[in-house]
């Protein structure tokens, strides 16, 4: 597994961006740090750790690899500058996989896990209760699979008793989960210097003004100076021919055309109660929040995009309707094309159907530079709602209410964005749609 790092280098009060693909790790013995066999790169993290950079920092190569050396010949009170070497314990965290999670090393709730367990037992009567629906026992095959939407409200009625088997199997299961003295110790899954490295990682941030995350596409871990961040997104954030600055919070504003669109839809029929409650219930609504998104994939210097977190915004609700909504319209899309696994079976048609093929037959690629922010959305909303014509959507949803959802959740994704001296900006998309909303994939694909 590779590993991207970004690394800042501080030289005369400037910011120089060196970018390492580390392909090889070599462990210094007298430093436990890290060195690249690349000849092209430079590996150390060289950061301000307290007060300004330091005047005067050298680089040096030698045997292909690269280090950094600080000049400490003039001295200030006001100036620490440390050099940032990946020990080894990091270099294995920042290798875990973004699906790994680390043995819990917190006490056990009891009194969580027996409502845990209770709630287990109460989820296998009900299964049971629909799947034996019929009152002579015959099993039922239900033509739709159950479905669990986001507006689905469980009943709090208690579940009926199982049969025997499954009450004894309920029995001791429950026994097991509760009974103390069958706990085992689990063996932890991280050596203790991999807990301190995952440590030291959170608090980058705070000892480094830098960040540890993941890069798009690629699984690869990216560090990044916050400050160097702060630049990039503002600067895209800035460009009023995608974002439009708000002098102050707009949510309050949003929330009321949410419950507006609601009252007005629902009073025609067009989703129940439930949708409704859903869509216009968002409890201490906020901006979303903007985060960089680091490229590794793209040709070098790696471009930024910046990716707008829709939990917890005033159209989070609306946006995830309008996706349930309108992902059945990539099935009828002529020139979707799913996984590699599909693309495979395409080639594979294109062999057997045409064969054979020109020697001045080609295969064309192209890609779209920034697609979600250049998404036209003039001719996107429109294409959305042809198609919603000919396969209309199977909430039961009108063609016009999703399309009103779709302006307003497209108009109204408000964010905000938080540098390292504290000032607040406030922005809301004027182009194309936001990277992180729901329906953001779904509408893409029917723009395209």
């Amino acid at each position: 597994m590779k590993i991207s790092l970004v690394f800042v280098l501080w030289m005369y009060g400037k910011t120089v961006t060196v970018y390492a693909k580390v392909k090889k790790f070599t462990v210094n013995g007298s430093t436990d740090g890290l060195t690249v066999n690349e000849n092209d790169t430079n590996v150390i993290f060289h950061c301000q750790a307290t007060g300004r950079p330091a005047p005067n920092v050298s680089i040096s190569s030698s045997s292909g690899s690269e280090n950094v050396t600080q000049d400490t010949s003039r001295q200030d009170n006001t100036t620490t500058v440390t050099t940032y070497w990946i020990p080894r314990d990091q270099i294995r965290v920042c290798r875990l996989p973004d699906c790994f999670a680390p043995t819990p090393k917190e006490k056990i709730d009891v009194c969580d896990q027996v409502v845990g367990t209770y709630a287990w037992a109460e989820r296998l009567r009900w299964h049971r209760y629909h799947y034996l629906k019929n009152s002579d026992g015959e099993e039922q095959d239900p033509t739709e699979p159950f479905e669990k939407l986001p507006w689905y409200q469980p009943t709090t009625a208690r579940a009926p008793k199982g049969d025997a088997a499954l009450e004894a199997f309920i029995d001791a299961c429950t026994h097991q989960f509760i009974d103390i003295k069958r706990r085992r110790r689990i063996r932890d899954n991280m050596t203790p210097g991999e807990r301190e490295a995952l440590a030291q990682l959170k608090n980058l941030p705070l000892t480094h003004n830098a960040a540890c995350r993941y890069a798009d596409k690629s699984g690869v871990t990216v560090i990044t100076s916050l400050a160097e961040d702060d630049e990039k997104v503002l600067s895209q954030i800035s460009d009023p021919e995608h974002y439009d600055v708000l002098p102050e919070d707009p949510t309050p504003d949003i929330i009321e055309s949410v419950k507006s669109f609601c009252n007005k839809w629902q009073e025609r029929g067009n989703f129940s109660k439930e949708i409704a409650q859903y869509v216009s219930g968002v409890k201490e609504a906020k901006p979303g929040n903007i985060k960089p998104l680091i490229k590794t994939h793209k040709p070098k210097p790696y471009p930024t995009r910046i990716l707008l977190s829709g939990s917890g915004t005033p159209v989070q609700p609306l946006s995830k309707l309008i996706q349930i909504a309108i992902r059945h319209l990539t099935q009828f899309l002529p020139y979707q094309v799913m996984d590699t696994k599909e693309f495979l079976q395409k080639i594979e048609e294109i062999n057997d159907n045409f064969a054979p093929l020109p020697n001045t037959a080609c295969f064309a690629v192209c890609d779209v530079v920034a697609l979600y922010p250049n998404v036209n959305n003039d001719m996107g909303v429109p294409a959305t709602g042809t198609l919603l014509e000919s396969h209309p959507s199977p909430l039961g949803i009108t063609t016009n209410c999703i399309l009103q959802a779709l302006d307003i959740a497209l108009n109204e994704n408000c964010a905000k964005y938080e540098d390292g001296d504290g000032n607040t900006t406030y922005v809301k998309p004027n182009k194309g749609t936001a990277m992180g909303p729901c329906h953001s994939c779904d509408y893409v694909d029917v723009f395209m």
